[in-house]
């Protein structure tokens, strides 16, 4: 699989990416232009790179992005956008945010909602996400720090230390205030803020200026206190990475902080200067079982989690088809399914089902490739389970003994449970006798009428509450290159769906 990945690998995290992916797959690199003359060269660059791509894979949705998105469309090759959160943001009150101007709100809607996948990075710039657009597809994926890099060093000083460069947007004059009750103590900020007059001309804190980020993990090493006293932060990669080295976590509860920290730090309203004073004291006097707390609480963020995620929703992305999207979707529904739900989804395959799901419902997918012969008998650990939504797609007519699963299933469905079948018509064009099954799949060994299936359901102790079709192909004999056009009525549709109830 090619993949174009549109993105500054200037910035940290947007390279972790970058190196990520080209461990899996072929990486081709588009850096956005750092000259206004550049942007008609990167242009036709775009263009010309997409076509020879699979997926497009950008970091933020703006005019750098919204010309990779526009071109996967019209080449019909996939896009995917990290929403870093500033992109998703309006809070003109400090004026931040893509939204609260004209230039940067256009491309960012238009990526939002083009795109064929949106990665927010955490859930609460999911919801930022879904107050600005609908999004074809929205799927959370929290950032990744590298904690066998990030960690104590067993050295810790009476340091108390923050990351930024932008005062309201930070919190960086609370910060400063606070530093002047603690005469005694190292305070420290990390970032470019020679124009940060207000804050430094403060005798307290010890400016470091723009580092490399192997200057930045000493600090962090040598710190007992980090403070997080942000406005807002969509994910606060700086903050992740002070807890991996076990720095006791002094906050405000806003944005997607809450997140991150956890019950592993101490939390102050924003902008008060009192409260984060006494939150610093309680901090620097904490034992280190509570710095041990904050890393354990950084390790479901590990960069190794981000990457098995990452390749894998890249790998589904690349396998979608038009058919497969539209049946999906259908399914999905038809199912109705509802937040926290338990869903079982048999026949699995990669899970591709699970990529369509809500980040809320409860998955279990299983397949023959997991060493698992449905037609004799499911796991035990699904026989103790209740399911609220059962999926069979296009998985029935793979197997021979469907009336023995389908009895199995009636006992682990929930009383409002549905399950939801699809499979291949035996009314479509390429059944007909007139083509004689002319690229019919060799592993497909039953079919079913709709008939035939109401008496299945009938004896096996369910109603079919509900059957739509899916789509119809064009020209109808060429087996993979076909236009799948959606459709409701099961004529000749290629694929029925069929809702099954208690």
């Amino acid at each position: 699989m090619k993949i174009c990945f549109v993105g500054n690998l200037s910035t940290t995290f947007i390279k972790r990416d970058y190196e990520i992916l080209n461990k899996h797959f072929d990486v081709d690199v588009i850096e956005p232009p750092k000259k206004k003359s550049g942007w008609f060269k990167y242009l036709f660059t775009v263009k010309n790179k997409i076509k020879k791509c699979d997926v497009a894979f950008g970091w933020f949705a703006g005019w750098h992005t919204a010309f990779s998105v526009h071109y996967s469309k019209k080449y019909k090759r996939r896009s995917i956008v990290v929403v870093g959160g500033y992109d998703a943001a309006y809070i003109p009150e400090i004026n931040y945010g893509a939204f609260t101007n004209l230039k940067e709100r256009i491309p960012a809607r238009y990526v939002l909602k083009h795109a064929d996948l949106i990665l927010p990075v955490s859930e609460f710039t999911k919801k930022e996400v879904l107050k600005r657009v609908k999004p074809k597809q929205v799927k959370l994926l929290y950032n990744g720090v590298n904690i066998n890099k990030f960690k104590s060093n067993k050295t810790k000083e009476n340091f108390v230390i923050t990351i930024g460069n932008k005062i309201r947007l930070k919190g960086l004059d609370t910060f400063a205030d606070a530093s002047k009750n603690f005469p005694n103590h190292k305070f420290v900020i990390i970032g470019d803020n020679k124009t940060n007059t207000e804050i430094l001309s403060n005798p307290n804190i010890i400016f470091t200026g723009k580092i490399p980020h192997d200057e930045v993990l000493k600090w962090l090493q040598k710190a007992k206190v980090y403070c997080q006293l942000s406005y807002t932060e969509s994910f606060g990669m700086g903050l992740a990475e002070a807890m991996a080295c076990e720095c006791v976590p002094v906050v405000t509860d806003r944005g997607a902080i809450h997140e991150v920290v956890g019950d592993a730090g101490f939390y102050v309203p924003y902008g008060n200067e009192k409260a984060t004073t006494e939150a610093i004291k309680k901090a620097l006097n904490a034992s280190d079982k509570l710095g041990k707390m904050a890393r354990e609480q950084i390790e479901s963020f590990s960069l190794r989690k981000r990457e098995t995620r990452l390749v894998e929703i890249v790998k589904m992305v690349d396998s979608i088809t038009s058919a497969v999207d539209i049946r999906l979707k259908k399914s999905i529904k038809i199912a109705n399914i509802k937040d926290k739900e338990k869903v079982l989804d048999l026949g699995c395959g990669n899970k591709i089902l699970k990529y369509y799901l809500s980040d809320g419902i409860e998955y279990t997918g299983i397949d023959k490739i997991d060493g698992i012969d449905l037609e004799k008998e499911l796991p035990s650990s699904i026989l103790s389970q209740k399911f609220d939504v059962i999926f069979m797609n296009e998985f029935i007519e793979h197997i021979e003994n469907f009336k023995s699963l389908l009895m199995k299933c009636r006992e682990i469905l929930s009383d409002n449970g549905r399950i939801i079948i699809s499979t291949p018509s035996a009314n479509r064009i390429i059944y007909g006798d007139i083509f004689n099954g002319i690229g019919e799949d060799k592993t497909h060994i039953c079919c079913f009428k709709k008939s035939n299936m109401r008496n299945l359901v009938r004896i096996c102790g369910f109603k079919i509450t509900k059957i739509i079709g899916t789509y119809i192909r064009f020209p109808p004999l060429l087996p993979n290159k076909f236009i799948a056009i959606p459709t409701n009525q099961t004529i000749y549709s290629e694929v029925i769906i069929y809702r099954l109830e208690h």
